[in-house]
This record gives structure tokens, C-alpha cells and sequence, in this order.
């Protein structure tokens, strides 16, 4: 049955507007930054130098995690949502065909998905020389090898390791919100190791760890001359070979684990095994029968709506407090905070002092991302969670407001992101104080976290909210939110090299060292 199962799974997969939509999202993306240059590498290198152009695939395939946990994660699960897993017992269908076709036929679409960003490139850097953002004396003749190479050294190994790993922790244990917390669990460890990159005695070990490669690609292209960046494909040996080995070793690990303990009886039980306890069944006492039912007073005034959405938005609030998926990726984003602060702090190996700046400016990207992805999640699950448990319907038809119900949702998030800027100061704190640094500058605290900071949570949220609410498919809602943000970045990064442009041109005293640091302020 394997065959049967693998090409339906393929079949169903190609006719979900879900795949051609993430595949577009991949090829815009690559289309937009491509044309306008604005790929990793040296000023004096070619834009669509091989050393670029696998940077870039590697860099975005970080990224790619939340979308191979968006395709491997419900391949098992949409059984058990769409309550057909009851059925296998009469199919002639083994457990390793079921697993093994459900796996390659998610995996290969999910490859094939990952294609839409070379395709994006090779399209691009094409029409760059004509587009005018960078000079066409910036790109060199096209080489195809220079993207396949790449893609399947590189870029596909990450796919696959990260996309297992995903369809494991959802097969085994029918969370799929498993795949959430390891996606974003699995990002921060790759920063974590990037973290731990300042410390040049570690490198090669740090290089090996990686489990995106791109350490291990920057130990071997940093001494390289222009010359080689042009013409020379990244080799696979060295730390690298045995960073590819590490991660599609466990890969492939973990894919053949779940194949030999996936077992049909276990995922039907709702319990996973566990024995359930006896119900206790409810006798009505006579009197309790007899008892007369009072009359309610309805009231529909301002006044109690506005009460009720207080009331709702902190029963969400608590809720996704108590979530423990919530709770695992919040403590790793925190954790990840700590170790920016107390591992990156160092100029080639020397410690600096934890200034309030320093602890500040270790959220200005990594964790906005983090951050974003984890709202883009929350925001999911707050909008979607009647839906999930069959209660939507009920819901629907109280006599509450449209505006409380969504409005309840919109204030817990937004208490959501005051809880998760506040960690910044937080960690910041505790950082400088483990360090013996007591100079905590408060007012610098409070200025960049609640009035820069906490408004552009705030946007982030309204996004995601805005998608999901648009959007009744929750994976879906995922990707396009992060897509959205994705290609308001590659917008932004056109704007910034047109800016830049202009004033290299007109602005004397503005340098090009100027505008590489502009460039890269988003």
C-alpha cells in the first residue's frame, strides 16, 4: 500500500491551493531580492556569485523551518482532524507503508515547494542588469550548476532534517503543536550556536553544531579571495561535510525511529495508551428535579459588553498562558536572550561590560523574528480554537457583539506582547546583574521597550490577527502572515537601495560604508 498512499498523498498535496501558494511565496520572494541585488556576500563580488547564491539559499532555509512544520507536521494529523484514522483497521494497509508514504509524499512536495526560491533567483538575476538597482556590471553569466549544487548539498539537507524531525514529534505524539514549539525551539538553537560563534576557540565545534550549516559555510569562504567567490561552488568537506553528515544522520534517524514505533492501536487511542478513568455517572436527586428554575433577567447595555470583554480577553489571556507549548517556546526565547546577552558580548574573545545598550540591541533582530513567528502562532490558535474543538458553531449563536468576541481576542494578545517585551528587561537585568554590572539605566529600559518596542509588537499582532481573520485555514494563516512580512522586508530592502542610490549621489559626505549600514537597518 505504500505506493497506493505515497502518490495520493502527492495527488492530494498538488491540488491544495496551500502548496502553489507557499511555492509562490518562495518565488517572489527570490524574484524581488534578487532584482535588487540585496543577497549576502561581498560589495566586490558578483551579486550572483556561487558563494551568494548559497549563502542565500541557507539563510532563507532557516526560515523555511516554520514551512517545512506548516507541510510535515499535518500529513498524520489531518487524519485524526478529519476523523478517518477509524478506518485503517479495515484497509489492508500496513503501519510502515502508511508512515513511509505519508512521509515521502509530504517530503517531496515539500521539496518541490522549496524550489519556488532558486527559481525566484534564476529569474531575478536575470532581469537585475536591466532593472537598474545595481549596476549590470555586478552580475555574471548564469551557471546552473551554481544553484543545483546548492540546493542539493545544502539547502534540501536542511528541508529534510528539519521536516522529519517535524513529522516525528506530530506522529507520535497527535500534537500538532509539537511541530510549532520544536520549529521555533530548533530556530533558537541556531542562534544560540551563532551566539556562541564570538568565541573563536569554539569555532570548529561551533561549525559542526549548526544545524543550518551556515557557520560551518562561513569557516570555509572567509579567507576566500574575490576571485574564488566568483568562480568556486562551496565544497562539501571539512567541518562541513561533517555538519551535513550530523544533521541528515539525525534526520534520517528520527524518520526511521517513527517508522518502527508507529503503531495503528496507539494512534487511535485518544489517550496515546493511557488508561482513562471512570466517569462518575450523575444522579439527579428528586428534589433537584423538582426545583424550580429562575427566571433571568436579560440585559444587552454597553455597559456589560464592555464588562464581558474584559472578562474575555483575560479567561484568553489565561489560557494561552497556561498553554504548554506557549510556555516552552517562551522560555526559549528567553533563554536565547540570556545567551545573546552573556555569550555575545565579547570582541574577539574579550568580554565587554553588559551595558543597557548592549542588552538592548540583542533583540533587534533574531528575537523580533522569534517574536513574530511566536504571535503569528498564538494569534492562530486564539482565532481558530473554537473551530478546533467543535464549539464554533455554539459560539457563533450567543448574543454577544462581533466586536467583543474579536475585540476579547485582539486586548489578550495584546497583553500577550506586553508580557514577551517585558522579558527583554527582564533577562537585560538579570544579565547585568550575574555580571556584577549594577548601572541598570531604567529610563533607557522603558523608552526603547515600551515606546519603540511594545507599538511594533503591537503590529505585528494586528497583522497576524488581520490574516487569520481573513484566512479560516490555520496553517495557511501562518504562512501567508510570515510571507506577508517577508515580502514587506524584500519591498523594503528596494526602497532602501533606491534611498541609498540617491544619496550616494547627491549627498557628498554619504559613503558607500554609509549605505551598507542603511541597507542593512531593517
Amino acid at each position: 500500500m505504500f505506493k497506493e498512499i505515497f502518490l495520493f498523498e502527492l495527488r492530494y498535496r498538488l491540488k491544495r491551493p496551500a502548496t502553489w501558494a507557499y511555492f509562490g511565496i518562495l518565488f517572489i520572494f527570490g524574484l524581488f531580492v534578487s532584482i535588487g541585488g540585496n543577497v549576502p556576500g561581498s560589495e566586490k563580488a558578483f551579486v550572483n556569485s556561487p558563494t551568494s547564491i548559497a549563502t542565500m539559499l541557507l539563510t532563507i532555509s532557516l526560515f523555511g523551518v516554520m514551512l517545512a512544520s506548516a507541510v510535515m507536521g499535518v500529513p498524520v494529523y489531518r487524519d485524526i482532524e478529519h476523523k478517518t484514522q477509524n478506518y485503517y483497521f479495515s484497509f489492508p494497509i500496513s503501519e510502515k507503508g502508511y508512515i513511509s508514504g505519508r512521509f515521502l509524499g509530504s517530503m517531496t512536495t515539500l521539496l518541490w515547494i522549496s524550489l519556488g526560491l532558486p527559481l525566484g533567483l534564476m529569474i531575478g538575476f536575470a532581469i537585475g542588469p536591466y532593472a537598474g538597482f545595481e549596476d549590470a556590471e555586478r552580475y555574471t553569466t548564469f551557471n546552473l550548476w551554481h544553484y543545483i549544487q546548492p540546493v542539493l548539498f545544502y539547502y534540501w539537507t536542511n528541508f529534510f532534517f528539519a521536516g522529519a524531525i517535524f513529522f516525528a514529534l506530530v506522529s507520535l505524539t497527535r500534537k500538532v503543536m509539537l511541530a510549532y514549539a520544536g520549529g521555533a525551539i530548533l530556530f533558537i538553537f541556531y542562534l544560540v550556536t551563532n551566539t556562541l560563534t564570538q568565541d573563536i576557540e569554539q569555532k570548529d565545534l561551533i561549525a559542526i553544531l549548526d544545524p543550518f550549516g551556515l557557520n560551518a559555510i562561513s569557516t570555509v569562504t572567509e579567507y576566500w579571495t574575490v576571485a574564488e567567490q566568483n568562480a568556486q561552488t562551496i565544497p562539501l568537506s571539512g567541518n562541513l561535510l561533517w555538519n551535513r553528515i550530523l544533521w541528515v544522520s539525525l534526520g534520517l534517524l528520527t524518520f526511521l525511529f517513527t517508522l518502527f514505533r508507529f503503531d495503528f492501536q496507539r494512534f487511535l487511542d485518544k489517550k496515546l495508551g493511557k488508561k482513562k478513568k471512570d466517569e462518575p455517572t450523575a444522579s439527579l436527586s428528586a428534589s433537584a428535579v423538582l426545583t424550580k428554575i429562575p427566571v433571568v433577567n436579560k440585559v444587552f447595555s454597553n455597559s456589560i459588553n464592555r464588562q464581558q470583554l474584559w472578562q474575555l480577553s483575560w479567561m484568553e489571556f489565561k489560557n494561552i498562558v497556561k498553554d504548554h507549548f506557549f510556555k516552552a517556546i517562551l522560555i526559549a526565547a528567553v533563554l536565547f536572550l540570556f545567551f545573546d546577552g552573556w555569550f555575545g558580548n565579547t570582541i574577539y574573545g574579550t568580554p565587554a561590560l553588559p551595558t543597557t545598550y548592549y542588552m538592548l540591541m540583542v533583540k533587534d533582530f533574531t528575537y523580533n523574528i522569534l517574536i513574530f513567528i511566536l504571535i503569528v502562532f498564538m494569534t492562530g490558535e486564539v482565532l481558530h480554537r473554537e473551530r478546533g474543538v467543535n464549539y464554533d458553531q455554539i459560539y457563533g449563536a450567543l448574543p454577544l457583539p462581533n466586536w467583543v468576541i474579536y475585540g476579547s481576542k485582539l486586548l489578550a494578545l495584546v497583553m500577550i506582547s506586553l508580557v514577551l517585551v517585558t522579558m527583554v528587561i527582564v533577562s537585560g537585568v538579570f544579565n547585568q546583574i550575574l555580571a556584577g554590572y549594577f548601572n541598570f539605566e531604567f529610563g533607557m529600559y522603558f523608552k526603547d521597550i515600551y515606546l519603540i518596542e511594545f507599538p511594533r509588537y503591537i503590529g505585528f499582532v494586528l497583522l497576524a490577527f488581520f490574516v487569520h481573520a481573513v484566512v479560516s485555514k490555520k496553517f495557511l494563516g501562518h504562512v501567508l502572515a510570515i510571507a506577508i512580512w517577508a515580502a514587506i522586508f524584500a519591498i523594503n530592502s528596494l526602497a532602501d537601495i533606491d534611498y541609498n542610490l540617491f544619496l550616494y549621489n547627491y549627498a557628498p559626505s554619504y559613503t558607500l560604508s554609509d549605505m551598507n549600514g542603511f541597507g542593512h537597518f531593517w
